[in-house]
């Protein structure tokens, strides 16, 4: 009788895997004035807030930025690429606690008179 004798190896990898922040939150809406009225064809200024734990949390991150609607007032953006004016994008804590994002539009560009 043969004995055959199997030798086994396993073989462990230490892998480190860090979590890495999205480089930006791709976003699209559609942009309409008080009236429901789509803005078409026009330049809008936009502020992004990241709240923290509730929707009127502290605020963790803002930024604003210009986009441009088309026809049917659609616009495109990126949230993360814009001005900031709190905080930083890059160091939001979003493993820690809920995070909530509000979305303003000035229609007037002057910085003064956005609407939620």
């Amino acid at each position: 009788m043969k004995k055959v004798i199997i030798f086994a190896f396993m073989l462990f990898a230490m892998v480190n895997l860090k979590a890495q922040t999205q480089q930006y939150i791709p976003y699209q809406a559609v942009a309409r004035n008080v009236n429901g009225n789509l803005l078409q064809n026009r330049i809008i200024s936009v502020r992004f807030s990241v709240h923290d734990l509730t929707a009127g949390g502290l605020i963790v991150y803002q930024e604003h930025r210009n986009d441009t609607t088309n026809t049917l007032g659609l616009f495109n953006t990126s949230i993360g690429s814009g001005t900031p004016s709190i905080g930083t994008y890059s160091l939001i804590a979003w493993g820690t606690n809920a995070k909530f994002l509000q979305t303003e539009v000035d229609t007037t560009l002057s910085g003064n008179n956005y609407i939620t």
